[in-house]
């Protein structure tokens, strides 16, 4: 997925998130719901609502993130 199909999503979820990075951080959808409701994601939330988690993504931090993986030291 690249940086213009995420960002014409009208929202975007975990799975959207781990196709986005797929290729630079092979990351899981659920590994992403889990590291939001650690509080350890850079670009994601997970808010409790009755009982069920939303996961709010923040589409500027994940490309900032992405970007940040990308970077050979």
């Amino acid at each position: 997925m690249t940086e213009q199909e995420l960002r014409s999503l009208p929202k975007i979820l975990p799975e959207d998130a781990a196709n986005y990075l797929k290729g630079t951080a092979t990351v899981s959808p659920q590994a992403i719901r889990l590291w939001a409701q650690n509080k350890d994601c850079p670009f994601c939330k997970a808010i409790t609502m009755k009982r069920r988690n939303v996961y709010v993504i923040n589409v500027n931090a994940l490309v900032r993130y992405k970007e940040a993986q990308d970077v050979e030291i």
